[in-house]
């Protein structure tokens, strides 16, 4: 955000009411969802299916764009997703989502 903006980032816990299908891991609880968003420029459209290519950036004679991959590899290493949503030319939200099992649970304290 180059001429200044807001950031918010937001978590909560959303309760699993659904059989989970067996994936080959312990089943979920529920999901932590943390969701970031900004009220900046947003993101082209055309570039927007480019985003979590490892060194792909839209700014011109920049050596870096490996951010958004890395944070990929590690929230699916996590068994979480990640998404993006462009809020035409208002900002863009950053949505990510990780599955919560019992030991989690009993540690911060949420009943299971």
């Amino acid at each position: 955000m180059p001429d200044g903006g807001c950031l918010n980032i937001q978590t909560r816990y959303i309760q699993n009411l659904n059989e989970n299908k067996n994936t080959g891991y312990q089943e979920s609880k529920g999901n932590l969802e943390i969701t970031v968003s900004d009220n900046g420029m947003g993101i082209p459209s055309e570039i927007k299916s480019k985003i979590f290519m490892p060194f792909f950036s839209s700014k011109k004679n920049s050596h870096s764009g490996v951010g958004l991959s890395i944070v990929q590899d590690i929230v699916q290493s996590l068994h979480g997703t990640i998404t993006c949503k462009n809020n035409d030319d208002k900002g863009a939200s950053f949505k990510i989502t990780f599955p919560i099992y019992d030991s989690a649970l009993h540690h911060y304290g949420i009943p299971a």
